[in-house]
């Protein structure tokens, strides 16, 4: 049977049906955005949106979607039922927090809800047992930050996290001062002796905003630092299979002090290995000096089979090598 994780939130323990069929919402409840009225261009570009429905959350209330999703999620509780794993399903990002936590019992963590109602994490999820999170491949659980996290998740020794079919959205960084933000591992930090594997996995930039790119154009010499901007390995492991890497800046890259050492990942130590792993970007212009570009290894063993770069800008000035290696790489 699939159940909640009651015995951290504090409710009384209850059974639900093994079959769990996420709300889809429609297009013809959502409300438009306050000032607006109608979709505007600003608003297609900062949300992705089309009538308050993103492109994940259209795919998923097409005809049948939801019986395929509840299919899934409904055989992903049986499999893992099998194996003798107890799962369970968070309600929102706190609840999730505390199913990813050693205490927790939880281990599947089935994410039901599709990409109009994200999963906000408040606290920096640190890994130190084995734990499953699932989400469906037809529209990508959400899971996202509140307030300036270092990261979403933070793998210690002895902890395994398995991502399946989620979207996960790197956190803001450490900010030493006013003009400058470091980013060190935004998704994951893979400490020795910790275990990451995505599988199909979308590593997500935060969307740009106008507001945002105003705040740049201010200061366009405002610091930015990325030590593996989504995953940092410092002596663990991380595999990666099918995912994407996706950069959205509509309104183009002004910052002119930026230096990245692994724009994506970033292995000093231990094993990586990725196969058909895309980095897809979209800027109008900008401008890094990059070490690695979007890996860079410094050490360990890192194998990379297929997959490639991808990327649209009109203007684009970047200095740096394209891979860095003191250990073996193929």
């Amino acid at each position: 049977m699939l159940s909640t994780n009651a015995g951290t939130t504090g409710a009384a323990p209850k059974s639900v049906g093994t079959t769990v069929t996420p709300a889809v919402p429609t297009a013809s409840k959502a409300a438009p955005a306050e000032g607006t009225g109608d979709l505007t261009f600003q608003n297609f570009l900062e949300t992705g949106t089309v009538g308050g429905v993103g492109l994940g959350a259209a795919l998923g209330a097409l005809p049948g979607a939801s019986t395929v999703n509840g299919a899934f999620n409904g055989l992903a509780s049986n499999l893992a039922n099998l194996a003798g794993l107890r799962v369970c399903s968070p309600v929102d990002g706190p609840d999730l927090e505390r199913m990813v936590a050693g205490s927790s019992t939880c281990g599947v963590i089935l994410l039901t809800k599709g990409s109009m109602v994200p999963y906000f994490t408040e606290n920096t999820m640190v890994v130190s047992t084995r734990k499953i999170i699932v989400g469906h491949p037809i529209d990508l659980p959400q899971i996202r930050t509140v307030g300036k996290l270092e990261r979403v998740f933070d793998v210690v020794s002895g902890g395994s996290l398995d991502i399946r079919f989620v979207s996960v959205f790197k956190a803001y960084g450490r900010a030493p001062s006013e003009d400058l933000r470091i980013v060190a591992g935004g998704v994951a930090l893979v400490r020795l002796g910790g275990f990451f594997r995505g599988t199909a996995v979308i590593f997500r930039e935060p969307t740009q905003t106008f507001k945002a790119f105003q705040g740049a154009l201010e200061r366009p010499y405002q610091r930015r630092r990325k030590y593996g901007g989504h995953v940092l390995v410092l002596g663990g492991s991380f595999f990666c299979y099918g995912c994407q890497i996706i950069r959205w800046n509509p309104y183009g890259g002004i910052l002119l002090n930026v230096f990245q050492l692994g724009r994506d990942f970033l292995v000093v130590a231990g094993t990586s290995v990725m196969t058909g792993v895309y980095h897809l970007a979209f800027t109008p212009f900008g401008s890094a000096v990059s070490v690695g570009n979007a890996i860079a290894v410094l050490g360990g063993v890192s194998v990379r089979i297929g997959g490639g770069t991808e990327g649209v800008a009109i203007l684009k000035g970047q200095f740096g090598r394209s891979c860095v290696g003191e250990g073996d790489e193929g």
